[in-house]
């Protein structure tokens, strides 16, 4: 033991055959230099070395390198200068001793980023035989080259515990990382050396810069979740546990263990295995007797695919086994290299123009297809606000590209997302493509919302080494959809996927949701990729995670690009005056509103004077505020195309348990974050805050909630703290109240007031003051039906009505009507094709068709409430839309509209008409409405 310092011990229990304890110097940053020399008089052949990182900034703040028994924690100053160092720079150079260290890489580019020396050594994670596609586990390497015998639970809490980076933690990195040295000579001896010495500057402040924002969203991660589940129970000597929701799934794990809080005690245990929503748990001690009260998940879990695939990248990057600007989009995107985005040119733009792809899409739709097809641009960029048509744009390009047998892949952050691309494609009758989904996520959790696309869906599990079956699953396919994660998966590259479909062409979709990092590895793995086009919306939720790793950067925060992107400039979602506002308050008013519904009844606020926020965990809630969603749900919109939305996640578990206790619709509860890209007919917000603004304070996650509705928004919320708030909702409850005191409409109501259903000037409630179809029985008329074979391809139904007007000149009730009605197939549930403005719109699944025989009927004489029932069988479709009211007609004729839409076009997708010409009547004709079945 060296006589120079003194040490101190900290007791292992990791490896018994070795001593118990570990001797510690810690130096402080006046002694580096002295520590440092004392670590280069051991004469080693290896020395561990592991980093004490700061926890909310991911600074280094110590270094631990150990040799033998010895760990040298040495601290680091804030204020580094690399002449305090001294001998520091030349050990951490690799001058006195091989340095040895778990996931190297990321060591040496910290080491650079914050103290400014070069760094060299060995990756452990690498010395054994693997798959090259992620570094070998800390308890593998332990049970492989120490002892099989060590603890795997003891080793995951020393590097990926809750107090990984404490100070004793941290030397027992440096320590194990010296015994597994030790043990593998030869594999050391054999390594390719990991070297800041090889790469730029300019390079290494780009990957110094990644790996902070990897090693903050790692410290970010929980260690500890409750499970949401249904049952409990023991099934084959193994604990079985019913999850209840997909996001707190009990995940397979080496890494976590499961603790069951029960009636009679605590039990551990670690989840082996996960078949849909059934967890598979083995007990590590106890007898399993029921009576679970709780289930938590203790400890970090795995890195997923793609995060250890951006490791390796790392790892080949700084072993000079690749180069970083071998490849154009990462020059373009890190080195200001030259990305020739928005050249297009006049001619370009009428060529598309007169494309058939193209038709109905409007101008700055067509500008941005112009780029995307054009040759003369690699990179494309745009920025989509909320309704103006992300996915109808992304669908005719890929429409285009099908026409001429290019190949393109379409991916976004979320499955979700993919879903919503793979929708458009069919409604746009782009039918050759292929849509890859994670067995985790499709089965038994997420089924139902691919009923429409069961027939273009490959399971990632599904895909094989035989290329001829995966030829056969692939058909002719040249577009494939998935996620940007799904990218890094090995089972496409075994089953040599990119072989059939090359990427050639990307499309992103959620981009502005992605830290561009993510990109890099993506890049680099594609070496004939030559197009790429990223759409999305800063105003709109930011990278995820940004909030804990500030340096996490979009594609549209990269300042040398912003001039030539491009911006989607016409909304089709949201009721005008709505649409007006956010133009105003958020896009410098650079968006134009096309929508049927231009006044301002769409939007209503509840005042809950007696609501309050509540602490629950570290989210919040407002009873008050639940009760009064639930009372909306249950009188005004229970029976339709809705959704109810929150900041908080505790408020959207409270509104969901209580919906459900009252068996009402309980699925359609969101938190903001998680519902960018859906959209709802009617939206509810509780906005929870009454003290605080707290989250209400992020105008892009207000934009998210506020741009959701289609026809019709209510926001609950205590009235005298919400108009008080320099939030974008104050603002808009401010701006509301001014708009409807000019036109004379109601925008406040008190809780009192919408308590039983009698309200009627809520939005989208009808003459009832309810929307549901009770006490309209007496004028459903009598509905003989006729199936028919197809006689063409394009479907139609035809409507005919003998009503006629009554001796007053009112209309009245239809008494009977004759339907002829024509679907195929008869033994599936259509999906409703809107041919209007936007059709970056998810619908619930499945769609109800008799919303879309209501919205046409409408168009004409009919004023009708439709009835959801789910499954709806072909006569109940027409039974339920042809709930008349009294007849009201319209001399205006319907438009043929394509994409672009008009007031006309509109009203035939939302389902509502002017009542422009009140007390006027004529007798029904007949009509052909043309059905685009799906």
């Amino acid at each position: 033991m060296p006589k120079t310092c003194l040490f101190q011990h900290v007791n292992q229990h990791i490896i018994p055959s070795t001593s118990p304890r570990i001797f510690v110097h810690t130096a402080s940053t006046h002694d580096i230099h002295v520590a440092a020399c004392m670590v280069a008089e051991l004469d080693r052949r290896v020395l561990g070395i592991a980093l004490k990182l700061s926890d909310t900034t991911g600074r280094v703040e110590a270094i631990a390198l150990a040799s033998g028994p010895y760990v040298y924690h040495i601290r680091v100053p804030s204020d580094s200068s690399i002449a305090r160092y001294g001998a520091l720079s030349d050990v951490l150079d690799g001058r006195f001793g091989v340095l040895c260290g778990y996931q190297m890489a990321r060591i040496a580019l910290h080491v650079h980023r914050d103290l400014g020396l070069e760094c060299s050594g060995v990756e452990l994670g690498d010395i054994l035989p693997n798959s090259g596609l992620r570094l070998c586990a800390p308890a593998e390497l332990v049970a492989r080259r120490i002892t099989p015998s060590a603890s795997a639970r003891e080793v995951n809490e020393v590097w990926f515990g809750a107090a990984a980076n404490s100070v004793e933690n941290t030397c027992l990195r440096a320590w194990l990382s010296t015994q597994i040295a030790e043990r593998s000579v030869r594999e050391v001896h054999d390594a390719r050396i990991v070297c800041t010495r090889w790469l730029h500057a300019e390079h290494l402040a780009v990957l110094g810069r990644m790996v902070l924002n990897m090693e903050l969203l790692e410290a970010s991660k929980p260690t500890k979740m409750d499970n949401e589940f249904d049952a409990v129970e023991m099934a084959d000597g193994q604990v079985v546990i019913q999850n209840s929701r997909y996001k707190t799934r009990v995940r397979a794990s080496r890494r976590t263990e499961v603790v069951l809080d029960t009636k009679h005690g605590e039990l551990v245990g670690r989840a082996v295995r996960v078949e849909g929503r059934q967890t598979s748990v083995h007990l590590l001690g106890g007898r399993f007797r029921g009576g679970v009260e709780r289930v938590r998940v203790l400890g970090r879990e795995e890195v997923s695919m793609s995060e250890s695939v951006r490791d390796m990248f790392l790892l080949h990057v700084l072993r000079e086994e690749i180069r970083l600007r071998d490849r154009p989009f990462i020059d373009m995107l890190w080195f200001a290299g030259s990305s020739g985005a928005g050249q297009t040119d006049e001619e370009e733009e009428e060529k598309v123009l007169g494309m058939k792809e193209f038709e109905g899409l409007n101008v700055s739709q067509c500008r941005v297809a112009a780029a995307m097809i054009s040759k003369k641009e690699p990179l494309v960029i745009v920025q989509g606000p909320p309704g103006t048509g992300k996915t109808t744009t992304i669908a005719a390009a890929v429409a285009y590209w099908q026409s001429v047998n290019a190949p393109v892949w379409v991916v976004a952050r979320s499955n979700v997302a993919v879903r919503n691309i793979a929708r458009s494609l069919l409604s746009n009758n782009i039918s050759g493509f292929k849509l890859l989904v994670s067995k985790e996520f499709y089965f038994e959790w997420h089924e139902e919302i691919y009923a429409r696309l069961r027939n273009h869906l490959i399971r990632s599990n599904d895909l094989v080494l035989d290329p001829v079956v995966v030829e056969r699953q692939m058909g002719s396919a040249q577009v494939v959809l998935c996620t940007l994660s799904m990218l890094s998966n090995i089972a496409l590259d075994d089953a040599r996927l990119f072989h059939l479909v090359p990427m050639e062409r990307l499309v992103v979709d959620e981009a502005s949701q992605i830290d561009t990092f993510e990109f890099m590895h993506i890049f680099h793995k594609f070496r004939h990729l030559r197009k790429v086009c990223l759409f999305g919306d800063p105003q709109q939720l930011p990278p995820f995670g940004q909030e804990k790793a500030p340096g996490i950067r979009s594609i549209f925060d990269f300042t040398h690009l912003k001039s030539s992107s491009f911006f989607l400039n016409v909304q089709y979602r949201m009721p005008t005056q709505l649409g007006h506002f956010i133009s105003e308050h958020v896009y410098n008013s650079q968006i134009e509103s096309e929508h049927w519904l231009k006044d301002t009844s769409c939007v209503a606020f509840v005042d809950v004077a007696a609501g309050h926020e509540e602490k629950c965990g570290t989210s919040h809630i407002n009873k008050a505020e639940a009760e009064v969603i639930v009372d909306l749900v249950r009188h005004y919109y229970r029976d339709r195309d809705f959704c109810v939305i929150t900041p908080y996640d505790a408020q959207r578990a409270l509104i969901q348990r209580r919906l459900k206790a009252e068996q009402l619709p309980s699925d359609r509860v969101f938190n903001v974050d998680s519902f960018q890209g859906h959209e709802a007919a009617y939206v509810l917000i509780s906005a929870v805050r009454t003290v605080n603004p707290g989250f209400l304070r992020s105008q892009t996650r207000m934009n998210v909630m506020l741009t959701r509705c289609e026809a019709g928004m209510v926001v609950v919320t205590r009235r005298s703290f919400v108009e008080t708030q320099d939030t974008l909702l104050g603002k808009l409850a401010r701006w509301w109240e001014r708009k409807s005191e000019e036109s004379g409409g109601k925008v406040w109501f008190e809780a009192r007031e919408i308590r039983g259903g009698k309200e009627r000037r809520l939005p989208g409630v009808d003459w009832r003051g309810a929307g549901r179809t009770e006490g309209v029985e007496g004028m459903i008329p009598e509905v003989e039906m006729k199936v028919e074979p197809p006689p063409t391809p394009a479907q139609r139904l035809q409507l005919r009505s003998p009503s006629s007007p009554s001796s007053s000149g009112s209309t009245r009730p239809c008494s009977s009507s004759n339907i002829s009605i024509v679907w195929d197939p008869p033994d599936t549930v259509p999906a409703c094709h809107h041919p209007a403005a936007d059709s970056d719109r998810p619908h619930s699944e499945p769609e109800q068709p008799s919303r879309w025989l209501a919205a046409a009927l409408r168009l004409h004489d009919f004023n009708v409430t439709p009835r959801y029932q789910r499954p709806e069988e072909p006569s109940q479709w027409l039974a339920a839309a042809l709930s008349l009211q009294d007849a009201k007609p319209d001399r205006k004729s319907p438009t043929s509209m394509g994409r672009g839409g008009n007031e006309e076009s509109a009203k035939e997708n939302y389902g509502h008409c002017d009542d422009d010409e009140r007390g006027m009547s004529k007798g029904y004709e007949d009509m052909d409405v043309d059905v685009d079945w799906d």
